[in-house]
């Protein structure tokens, strides 16, 4: 079968069924049909097309029907898009737009006017609307590229990851394949759509004809789960930290959304006692809870696993994706034999054609050529699950022993969670939020004992609350600014 493209597949679903719900929409509430974002998309691809052969169109990807519609036009026009937090303070803006000098933005109606940039009409966009640059940017872009993703994401930091039309058509096809989605499938789209797991959603759910609640609320806001049970959602994904949300919520399917039946986490590894607890829960309703392992350099999913099924290990991150391979590698790329920890490779055909920092950077091609060094520890099981250990970047040597500080953050868990670890000159420092602990003293030296580490090598603190990036993840960048401020 031939790979085709994200918005291809899309075609052939919407097609098939032209009146069945393809998204709500966060603003109104109402639900549009594959048809009608048919012609969204129709409108947005004319006004796109008449820019340029290969543009590239930054989309602000608030969560709206149109301009979701509007990343989906520009692919059909044949462009190369840049997905780009739309909470962005204006000099972070300014940064990527100088950096990349997109030919065109698609913005929310209540942005500010965009410097530089006119306005083009895109017949039937309420929510949303284009402006234009008045002089194009100096070289091509490579016509395989379809899609920017920026890797900070809160920030206006211009490196990107390059990935084309192939690498986004893939890893979308070995999604719905994994997660066995069919075209009676609703998720809920309350992750930001600039976010790699967000964008999955959306393409994933859409290439087999089902639908997404598009939403900006919180889990832990009531209105959203009206929302999600009158919509009759039937998929929820998450990060660790919703997950951990959901659990101090006591989340429950029947009270809170009694028609969901997938329940799928990823951004990170998430602790197993949350992971078992979920998907207990979704074995009872006869549901199913899949972990999954990526990186967006991957576009962005490697691995994936059913905890309700036979084999599931909370403790593992999974079996490759369809067509990718994982190798454990010693510090001089031999392999590690299974279960021997090592640096974790990946090989298919979801990995990214490269890093981006400028619009110069969009002239080049596949440089990686299906090859991903992860940067992080694991090691294979028997059966070929890989299990992921930490990250070689989060090594640190404590009183002469090296150690990992994804390790020591368990070990923190089992004292009280969330947690987060960070290195400081003479050891390590552990923060927890103000509710979990009653003494950061006590708590260290009890942490120390379990490390076995000498009491002054371990450090806690106490913060308001675990500081996350968009995607959900630690930051680790504000810990260190934190601890380092002594505020």
């Amino acid at each position: 079968m031939t790979l085709q493209s994200v918005s291809d597949l899309w075609i052939e679903a919407a097609t098939a069924a032209a009146d069945a719900p393809a998204l709500v929409d966060d603003r109104s509430g109402a639900w549009v049909t594959h048809g009608a974002l048919f012609e969204k998309v129709a409108q947005w691809k004319a006004a796109i097309g008449e820019i340029a052969s290969k543009p590239l169109v930054f989309v602000m990807a608030e969560s709206s029907v149109d301009l979701v519609a509007a990343w989906i036009g520009a692919w059909r026009a044949g462009a190369a898009i840049a997905l780009v937090n739309p909470r962005l303070k204006d000099e972070d803006l300014h940064a990527l737009l100088s950096a990349y000098q997109p030919d065109c933005v698609a913005i929310p109606t209540s942005a500010s006017e965009v410097e530089g940039y006119t306005p083009r009409a895109v017949a039937g966009a309420a929510t949303a609307r284009l402006v234009v640059c008045g002089a194009r940017a100096a070289g091509v872009v490579d016509p395989d590229l379809a899609l920017l993703l920026f890797t900070s994401g809160t920030t206006g930091s211009p490196k990107a990851v390059r990935l084309s039309t192939a690498n986004v058509a893939h890893n979308t096809s070995a999604i719905i394949k994994s997660l066995s989605l069919r075209p009676d499938e609703t998720a809920l789209g309350h992750l930001s759509l600039n976010y790699s797991f967000g964008m999955s959603v959306v393409n994933s759910h859409l290439a087999v004809g089902g639908s997404i609640v598009l939403t900006s609320q919180s889990l832990a806001n009531p209105a959203l789960w009206k929302r999600a049970s009158s919509f009759h959602v039937t998929t929820l994904p998450g990060v660790p930290a919703q997950y951990e949300l959901l659990h101090r919520l006591r989340f429950n399917v029947d009270s809170f959304c009694p028609s969901l039946r997938v329940m799928t986490q990823a951004g990170g590894k998430a602790r197993e006692d949350i992971l078992d607890h979920f998907a207990g829960m979704m074995k009872v309703h006869g549901g199913r809870f899949y972990v999954m392992y990526g990186q967006t350099e991957a576009g962005p999913r490697m691995a994936c696993q059913d905890l309700t099924r036979p084999g599931g290990d909370p403790a593992a991150a999974g079996w490759a994706l369809t067509d990718g391979e994982f190798q454990i590698l010693d510090e001089e790329s031999r392999p590690r034999p299974a279960g021997e920890p090592g640096f974790v490779r990946y090989r298919g055909p979801n990995v990214m054609m490269g890093y981006a920092r400028s619009r110069a950077d969009l002239e080049r091609g596949d440089e990686m050529r299906g090859v991903l060094d992860t940067g992080d520890i694991g090691h294979l099981g028997g059966d070929g699950k890989l299990f992921i250990v930490g990250r070689s970047k989060r090594f640190v040597k404590v009183a002469g022993i090296r150690c990992n500080l994804d390790e020591i953050e368990r070990a923190a868990a089992t004292i009280a969670a969330p947690t987060a670890a960070v290195p400081d000159e003479d050891g390590i420092v552990v923060f927890w939020p103000e509710a979990a602990v009653e003494s950061p003293r006590q708590a260290a030296m009890q942490l120390a004992r379990i490390l076995a580490f000498p009491a002054t090598a371990v450090r806690c603190r106490v913060v308001k609350a675990i500081p996350r990036l968009g995607s959900g993840k630690t930051d680790y960048a504000a810990l260190r600014e934190l601890d380092r401020d002594g505020s």
